[in-house]
């Protein structure tokens, strides 16, 4: 999804469009061990403002992206939604010139670059939606899914450390939390 400077009319440039299920592969190259792919089609709604060199992206994506639950390995779908408001420049010039070309702020840096006059909000897009998921999917529904019994199960079974808790231990720690009660009311 690249669009070149000219395209950005005066008044700015409106884009409300969905894009197939592959679209996300398209800007973003797969690789073994990924935990997402696209679920369905991509929702794009931006408005461009161009001011001279710099252009003013503003708007909303939305993208359903299926997971395998790191828990329990069951398959699952996230809505993933990023607001978007990001102001691009010029790469040449802001090489070129070093980052005095541009008065910025200490908390000035919603900005992105391009370069030959031309934007590659796709793969920009496909960043944003990718920094937005959470690293470890997992099931909607924490009581349905099933994973976290069944892991510390097979752990008792393999390693008796992790079994149930020594009565002895149980009645240390009852004493201990006794003795700290009365500490507190004197």
């Amino acid at each position: 999804m690249k669009i070149r400077l000219v395209e950005i009319p005066e008044g700015g440039l409106q884009i409300d469009e969905q894009f197939g299920p592959d679209w996300l592969r398209s800007m973003v190259e797969p690789r073994e061990g990924d935990l997402y792919h696209q679920a369905g089609p991509a929702h794009v709604r931006l408005h461009l403002q161009r001011r001279y060199k710099q252009v003013l992206v503003s708007g909303a994506l939305s993208v359903p992206m299926g997971f395998a639950c790191s828990r329990c390995d069951k398959p699952g779908v996230v809505e993933a939604s990023v607001k978007v408001k990001e102001t691009f420049l010029p790469a040449e010039k802001f090489e070129s010139e070093g980052k005095k070309a541009y008065d910025l702020a200490e908390d000035d840096f919603q900005m992105a670059l391009y370069a030959n006059d031309e934007l590659d909000l796709g793969r920009y897009l496909a960043d944003s939606i990718l920094l937005e998921l959470p690293m470890y999917p997992h099931c909607a529904d924490d009581a349905a899914c099933v994973g976290e019994a069944i892991r510390y199960e097979e752990d008792w079974q393999e390693d008796p450390v992790k079994g149930p808790v020594n009565p002895a231990w149980r009645e240390g720690l009852k004493r201990i939390k006794l003795k700290n009660k009365n500490k507190k009311r004197k």
